[in-house]
């Protein structure tokens, strides 16, 4: 049940930034929700999260976020483009 639930999370997630830009809505709304798409990949780690936190590893984790906000922001931007396309 919970595989279920996270892969239909997964994709409202998807049609949420699809819909933002076959809306034509606003290009600001990138900035959060690259941050709740890149919550969304750590909730999706929390095993990796756990061990590090255990191992003493957590600050090298931490760091790690800095990258993959910028990424999640590329995905997302894209995203946002696409569905924009789709719209015009």
């Amino acid at each position: 049940m919970m595989k279920v639930t996270r892969i239909f999370l997964g994709v409202v997630l998807l049609g949420s930034v699809l819909g933002f830009g076959y809306a034509a809505r606003s290009p600001w709304v990138i900035v959060p929700l690259a941050v709740i798409f890149a919550l969304s990949f750590a909730l999706g780690r929390w095993r990796g999260w756990r061990i590090a936190w255990n191992t003493g590893g957590i600050a090298a984790a931490i760091r790690a976020q800095g990258s993959t906000i910028l990424a999640q922001a590329v995905v997302v931007a894209v995203l946002y483009l696409l569905g924009r396309g789709v719209g015009a």
